[in-house]
């Protein structure tokens, strides 16, 4: 059964598409002659010549279509003597038919049952269902690994080279990259960041190594033994134990060269001292003790010599340019340095000044223990970027598998649960189309049983005995159909068997073409496929017809609609288009169904051509009641027609005032004024001069404004005549 029908760019119907959607079991479509009824015919007939129209199945399973219409009349009654033939099942053929109605039962439940698998694979219009879901999770999962990809954005390009513009590439290489991947740490992004700026950077250059501490001498100094010597003079000397109570041995040693160079003064007290004096001088500052001092001031001489060096050096450390060298870190030591440095040299000089007493340097060990573990490290680095130098497209292939590694690691969870989800849906997937394939080889195998019974039919004779039977009922005596020859069509002839096919009259080649189509929706022009479901389109079917005939045709396609809506035949759905009011009255006709109720089964549409565009507007109920609330409607509707719009005023007045109100005009257009009595006059000349002139089919272009100044008028009329209620109840009730 047809779902929806789009119907666009094709005759009168424009690029903006008009759709007939949520089709039922009967579909009645009412429109004049040239709105464009018979071009839905033709795409329900050949939907595939139709590119820029589409007809929705339900199930997705189309049904063969039977279409009657002019392409019907011309292709069958227009181009050859004989008739195809039409095959349907004999009268002695109940076993038979019982078996079909048997096998088509099957075949509707197998394809009703790939109707549900296929809803479950692909869900209703391709929204949901098991490939769907899987899209939306393959979707969701891209989301998340561009997304991954997004925050990597501070990595140089080169990393993701290849795949900054292609998401579902990327989301393949994350898959193929989590297959294959090891227990290998993963390391940090922002180490990984450091790694990667440095190997893709333009300015890569090896560097050479910083040389090792030289200058450690000061380090011998530390332990010289003459800082813990005890430096004093000759004790049985009498200055001794003052010079030991005032703890002023530098002092004086230093004042004893003054007093030799002073004749025997003393550079202290300027006072002349005795011989004895000078001789106790000279034997408490004996020979040993100033072979000590002088050793100590070698001590100082050489220390501050080494120490200026070692300063010198680290400062060199300190101006050197290199990323490398934790220069912070150096300058901290290199202070700490500096500060033992002149404490010993101050320690010295105490030694120097108090002789006697015991000192110890303060250890520089540890801190050049450092600087040497600090240059230690840059040369380590040095060696390791100039590795990498030397191997640079080794290590950024490298930096490349440890950033995939790190993506990878990030989105592991993510990983396993899409892989589990796509693995389960695959699987799922894979079963229905299994079943699916299943239900098809059934399906094939049933309609090749239907069709080997159909084979067995009796042929084309039951049709035309059944047609002729009808005709002789009718009055219709002075033709009938015949078997032509031996072959499987029919010949339209005369009693006395001559060809009667170009001496019809157009309402008996109407009725016999109508009643040879009726009958072909018992069978089909083969031998097989007499059975098989079917869409049924009545187009315009009473042209030519009298009234007598045009009820029997009614009668005929209302049994199609029963049989339809019953679900009691090959019939599955029916369309009725008609431009013909008291046909579409009949048609629809049904004793228990008010003007309000709806049936389920059914649906009402009205095609119009609006500027020669056609244009299809559904209605819950029966839109057409009679040709008189019809005009009314166009009066009323939104969408007016500039061509037909006076005519349709006119066709109203006529009716109205003519057939109805018996009320004489002719002095109407005094009542108005300008030109609304221009307008007046024009309708009422028009009304005057009859309803068969030529005016009947006089079409006139009106402009927006003007439309609604006839309306005005129209109104009026109305008014001034004391009918205003009539125009009140019309223009509320249509």
């Amino acid at each position: 059964m047809i779902d929806s029908i789009s119907l666009a760019n094709t005759a009168s119907y424009s690029q903006t598409p008009q759709v007939l959607k949520e089709l039922k079991c009967i579909n009645y479509i009412f429109g004049a002659n040239g709105t464009g009824k018979t071009t839905i015919s033709r795409v329900i007939a050949n939907y595939r010549e139709y590119p820029a129209c589409t007809v929705a199945w339900k199930d997705n399973t189309p049904l063969d279509s039977f279409v009657y219409n002019s392409d019907y009349v011309n292709r069958n009654f227009n181009q050859s003597v004989e008739i195809p033939g039409v095959f349907t099942l004999g009268q002695d053929s109940i076993e038979l038919e019982r078996k079909i109605t048997e096998l088509k039962n099957n075949l509707e439940t197998a394809r009703k049952d790939k109707a549900r698998l296929l809803i479950t694979l692909k869900g209703n219009d391709n929204t949901n269902g098991k490939t769907n879901e899987l899209a939306q999770v393959q979707e969701a999962f891209r989301k998340a690994c561009w997304n991954s990809k997004l925050s990597f954005g501070e990595l140089p390009n080169e990393v993701f080279r290849g795949f900054h513009s292609d998401s579902k590439r990327f989301v393949k290489e994350v898959l193929h990259r989590h297959d294959n991947n090891d227990d290998t740490v993963v390391e940090s992004f922002e180490h990984l960041k450091e790694q990667a700026e440095k190997l893709f950077s333009n300015e890569l250059n090896a560097f050479p190594l910083i040389r090792n501490l030289q200058n450690k001498k000061v380090l011998g100094h530390e332990n010289n033994s003459v800082l813990q010597i005890i430096i004093v003079g000759r004790q049985d000397i009498n200055i001794a134990s003052m010079i030991e109570h005032l703890d002023n041995y530098g002092w004086v040693n230093t004042g004893r060269h003054y007093f030799e160079q002073n004749n025997g003064i003393c550079p202290f007290c300027q006072q002349k001292t005795t011989d004895q004096f000078r001789r106790e001088m000279e034997k408490y500052f004996d020979e040993q003790s100033e072979n000590n001092k002088r050793l100590i001031e070698e001590l100082r001489v050489q220390y501050e010599r080494d120490a200026t060096l070692l300063v010198e050096e680290l400062d060199d450390f300190l101006s050197l340019s290199s990323d490398f060298l934790d220069k912070e870190q150096l300058r901290q030591v290199t202070e700490r340095v500096k500060l033992k440095l002149d404490k010993n040299s101050s320690i010295i000089s105490k030694k120097q000044d108090h002789p006697h007493q015991r000192f110890e340097l303060d250890s520089l060990e540890r801190e050049l223990g450092e600087i040497e573990s600090i240059l230690e490290t840059t040369n380590n680095e040095i060696s390791a970027h100039n590795d990498i130098v030397h191997n640079v497209d080794e290590k950024r292939m490298e930096i490349k598998s440890k950033a995939w590694r790190l993506v990878t690691h990030e989105l592991g969870a993510k990983i396993d649960d899409h892989l589990e989800s796509v693995n389960d849906l695959e699987s799922a997937i894979s079963s229905l189309n299994k079943k699916i394939s299943e239900k098809d080889h059934e399906i094939r195998n049933i309609t090749q049983d239907i069709q080997i019974l159909e084979q067995q039919v009796t042929g084309v004779d039951s049709t035309v005995t059944e047609i002729n039977e009808l005709l002789l009922s009718l009055g219709f005596n002075g033709f009938k159909l015949k078997v032509a020859g031996n072959s499987n069509a029919y010949k339209i002839v005369r009693n006395d068997g001559q060809d009667a096919k170009e001496t019809l009259s157009e309402g008996e080649k109407a009725f016999v073409t109508f009643l040879y189509f009726h009958q072909s929706l018992k069978g089909s022009h083969s031998p097989d496929g007499t059975t098989s479901d079917r869409v049924v389109v009545f187009d315009d079917p009473v042209s030519s017809l009298d009234a007598d005939i045009l009820f029997i045709v009614c009668r005929l396609i209302k049994g199609s609609i029963e049989e339809a809506v019953h679900n009691t035949g090959n019939i599955k759905q029916v369309f009725v288009l008609t431009h013909n009011i008291y046909f579409h009255k009949e048609v629809t006709f049904d004793q228990n169904r008010g003007v309000k109720n709806k049936r389920n089964s059914e649906t009402f549409w009205i095609v119009r051509k609006l500027q020669s565009i056609s244009e299809v507007e559904y209605y819950e109920y029966n839109p057409i009641r009679s040709s008189y609330e019809l005009l009314w409607s166009e009066i009323k509707g939104d969408k007016i027609n500039s061509l037909t719009i006076r005519n349709t005023m006119r066709r109203i007045l006529e009716y109205y005032f003519k057939m109805l109100g018996s009320t004489n005009l002719k002095d109407l257009p005094g009542k108005f004024e300008g030109q609304d009595k221009m307008i007046c006059n024009s309708l009422i000349s028009w009304l005057q001069s009859g309803s068969h002139d030529a005016g009947e089919d006089l079409y006139v272009s009106t402009t927006d404004s003007e439309i609604q100044r006839n309306k005005v008028v129209f109104q009026q009329i109305f008014v001034k005549t004391g009918h205003e209620a009539h125009y009140q109840m019309m223009m509320r009730e249509t």
